[in-house]
């Protein structure tokens, strides 16, 4: 099933791919190996159909099956990694394993991302299948004619390539028969998350359960500090048009955004009010990768000076106003620590806000969803500033 493509513009934003991180997470891509048995899938069968990564090699995933596991229920977790701001930084992207997957290892072993929630009962039993990220646009690119950069052809053609993931997987290896799916992600796998969640469900049997889950970008429209727009605000008023994302982006969020501002869809706190897809929202409201791309700070909010902290604050302020006005089966988990993806690293055992934690919050809600609760959705967030409120952990 392909959507409609469209002609482009060209823009010159670039934008790093990922945060470094903690050494917790660097030392958690160094190549451990997540428990379970994994197998990579290539979608070479869609090349033909143009769902190709950025240097035109098959996008794939990896699933595990392992014994005990229940093929009824089941994760789709979509990778992060950023996304590329212009021509020329999509084509430096083009070679490396977040814009092809010619190198990709054979097994999944980027435990910084979804890990601990892979091995949290009842998730331990569930088929998880994890995305490998390599279109640079959040799959929500579809330009049909290749794009030349100086030497090398580029193609953005991530909508495609989600359209050939969830084709196999419902009909190659068993999706169709699920009766639940947490559709998830990280970073740009949770912006994918807050554009495709509905299409996604859309695409699933209707007698399936589908619930999202969102790990960070509840990020907003908002200037740096010192008033110029931060590298992720220009990137995605870019992106929306070089990657020709409109028909991707939620299709509610689109119809309500005046002309021109349909780019604003590609922001998670503006796309979520939309997604009708049961969603739990996780974010630091002083996230370390928003630090950078829209803060415009290269300093932990504990770090920086007061100018910078009653500035950040004012945003953090500002993702809970949008958190308390989601639609009311959506859940929140947003904390006052800095982080960035914490479903792979302890901070969903370790941070709590008025004592729950992270783990927690997130399967009480999802078992009132699951039990077709009608009650409004549990909020957990830190509403105090700087340093966390009493109660609340890191």
């Amino acid at each position: 099933m392909l959507i409609g493509v469209c002609c482009r513009v060209e823009a010159t934003v670039e934008l790093e791919p990922r945060d470094a991180g903690t050494m917790e997470q660097v030392l958690s891509r160094s190549g451990a190996v997540q428990k379970g048995n994994w197998t990579k899938v290539l979608l070479s069968d869609a090349v033909a159909d143009g769902a190709v990564c950025l240097d035109g090699s098959p996008g794939g995933f990896f699933i595990r099956r392992n014994d005990g596991v229940d093929p009824r229920r089941w994760i789709v977790f979509h990778q992060g990694g950023g996304w590329c701001g212009s021509d020329a930084n999509c084509a430096s992207r083009a070679a490396t394993d977040l814009g092809s997957s010619v190198h990709w290892p054979s097994t999944y072993n980027d435990l910084y991302e979804g890990s601990r929630l892979f091995d949290t009962p009842p998730f331990d039993r569930y088929t998880v299948v994890y995305a490998m990220y390599c279109d640079g646009g959040s799959w929500a690119g579809n330009v049909s004619a290749p794009v030349r950069v100086a030497n090398s052809t580029i193609y953005y053609r991530g909508r495609r390539i989600l359209d050939a993931l969830l084709e196999n997987l419902l009909h190659v290896q068993g999706m169709n028969a699920a009766n639940e799916l947490l559709y998830a992600g990280c970073s740009a796998g949770a912006l994918t998350t807050y554009l495709h969640a509905d299409y996604v469900r859309s695409r699933m049997p209707v007698t399936a359960r589908v619930l999202a889950l969102a790990d960070a970008m509840f990020s907003l429209k908002h200037d740096a500090f010192g008033g110029s727009a931060g590298s992720y605000v220009r990137a995605m008023q870019w992106g929306f048009t070089a990657w020709c994302a409109a028909p991707s982006v939620n299709q509610a969020c689109l119809e309500a955004q005046d002309a021109g501002q349909g780019y604003l869809c590609l922001f998670g706190a503006v796309a979520a009010r939309y997604v009708s897809t049961p969603l739990f929202v996780l974010n630091a409201k002083y996230d370390t990768w928003q630090e950078k791309a829209i803060i415009g700070v290269d300093c932990p909010m504990s770090q920086c000076n007061a100018s910078v902290q009653r500035f950040w604050a004012a945003y953090g302020e500002l993702m809970t106003a949008n958190a308390d006005v989601l639609p009311l089966q959506h859940g929140a988990f947003l904390h006052g620590c800095s982080a960035h993806c914490q479903s792979g690293i302890s901070l969903w055992e370790n941070a709590t806000v008025a004592n729950v934690s992270m783990r927690i919050a997130f399967l009480n809600w999802h078992a009132a969803i699951v039990s077709n609760s009608t009650a409004p959705a549990a909020r957990h967030i830190d509403r105090c500033d700087v340093t966390p409120c009493a109660g609340n952990r890191c």
